[in-house]
């Protein structure tokens, strides 16, 4: 027979999580066998039922464990974290609400009520929406109310929900007025804040405050200046924050050249664009799909047709997936037509290997309409029908084949579909 810690371990397995979702039957085999399940079953069998969303019946649970005393009182604020890990956020909000409600008109909130209040508060600013933001001000209102002072992990809870917005300046000086010492991420949050709506005048100040207290700026704080000075479309700000970035030894990253790269276009600079595009390439900095759209967008729309066509073949051969959007452009601009076959079979193996078959078969529709595909190309779009289980779409593709002359009795694309099923086993003879 299994011991009881065979049975505790098997919880601890990454899969079983199925177990945890059928976790009644699990405890009823578990105490059916001479066990008396501990503190731990229980938990982590609260943890499984929210994780499967069963919320009302881990409640049922739970104030079953605690009227058997396996789970203390105390115990309560792990229930609330336990939802608020498994994403059950409003819930846990409810259950304060409804123990708020219960207790006694003379009775404050304890330890254990500002406990579980700042961990809904911080799980409710998390998830950066603004009627969940909004609870957790309901919240932190009736601590305050309640005359329960709030830390500094609350206030940067709070700023980081409403950060772009004028509230988390307001909460920074009222962080101040009660002589509460910011940290240094309550201070990258304003800053953040502050250069979202280009505020330059006070993100430099906390920027200031930053320098002066010790702190060494990172590549994120020096990008959160420069989108600033992007926001009030001073594109020579931002480079000036960019060169000091340079000159403290802090390595811009991508994102510090898109904000440049952003600038530039805005102002009509389209050369000093393509050479920040052309730097990030010589320093193998990695090429977001962002600033490949950047890049052909403005570039085409300001009739580049040449760095375009460079740009999308470059990102066709570092493996970034070319969208919609840019074969848009390949098309109005008929770019299209003076491509190799083999930009198009490397462009629809892209796609296809990354399951976009309806923009790989949007493109295969229209070059096949411009004579340029080949059997290796019918090869691919084939394959990937027969991934996607599109068994009608690789027939069809199969008889326009055999139709135009592309079809062998022995070529991949037969093998391959007649590793399809029994329906591809109806078509041998028609093709011999």
């Amino acid at each position: 027979m299994p011991s009881f810690s065979t049975y505790l371990s098997i919880l601890f397995i990454p899969k079983s999580s199925l177990l945890r979702h059928h976790g009644f039957c699990f405890l009823f085999t578990v105490i059916k066998n001479g066990f008396q399940p501990q503190a731990l079953f229980h938990i982590l069998l609260l943890e499984g039922l929210f994780i499967s969303n069963r919320v009302w019946e881990a409640l049922d649970f739970y104030d079953d464990s605690v009227a058997k005393g396996i789970l203390s009182n105390k115990s309560y604020v792990l229930l609330i974290d336990l939802m608020c890990y498994a994403g059950h956020v409003q819930s846990a909000k409810r259950l304060l609400d409804i123990r708020y409600a219960k207790r006694s008109p003379a009775r404050q909130l304890d330890e254990t009520d500002i406990t579980t209040y700042k961990i809904v508060i911080k799980a409710l600013c998390n998830c950066k929406s603004g009627n969940l933001v909004n609870d957790a001000y309901d919240l932190y209102s009736r601590m305050i109310v309640q005359g329960i002072s709030t830390d500094v992990s609350t206030y940067n809870s709070l700023i980081y929900g409403v950060s772009g917005s004028d509230s988390s300046c307001e909460l920074l000086r009222e962080m101040l007025l009660k002589k509460i010492n910011p940290d240094i991420d309550t201070y990258e949050m304003a800053l953040k804040s502050f250069c979202v709506k280009g505020r330059i005048i006070e993100a430099f100040a906390i920027f200031g405050v930053l320098t002066k207290q010790g702190e060494i700026p990172d590549a994120d704080i020096y990008n959160n200046l420069m989108y600033g000075f992007h926001v009030a479309t001073d594109i020579d700000g931002s480079e000036e924050v960019f060169d000091k970035m340079f000159e403290s030894g802090i390595k811009p990253n991508d994102f510090s050249y898109l904000i440049l790269i952003m600038g530039h276009f805005n102002v009509g600079r389209r050369d000093e664009a393509l050479a920040l595009f052309r730097e990030m390439c010589l320093n193998n900095l990695f090429l977001t799909v962002r600033i490949y759209d950047e890049m052909i967008c403005h570039l085409f729309e300001s009739g580049r047709d040449q760095e375009v066509c460079d740009i999308i073949e470059m990102r066709i051969k570092n493996g970034h997936c070319l969208n919609e959007y840019s074969f848009d452009i390949l098309v109005k601009r008929h770019l299209i037509q003076e491509e190799p076959p083999h930009t198009y079979k490397a462009l629809i193996d892209s796609l296809c290997k990354q399951g976009r078959l309806i923009i790989a078969q949007k493109i295969f529709e229209f070059i096949l309409e411009e004579n340029h595909v080949d059997i290796y190309t019918y090869n691919i779009m084939t394959n990937a029908f027969r991934k996607d289980s599109s068994l009608d779409k690789a027939m069809n593709l199969l008889s326009y084949m055999k139709k135009n002359g592309y079809f062998r009795g022995g070529s991949v694309t037969y093998e391959r579909l007649m590793a399809m099923g029994d329906k591809a086993m109806k078509i041998p003879q028609e093709m011999h």
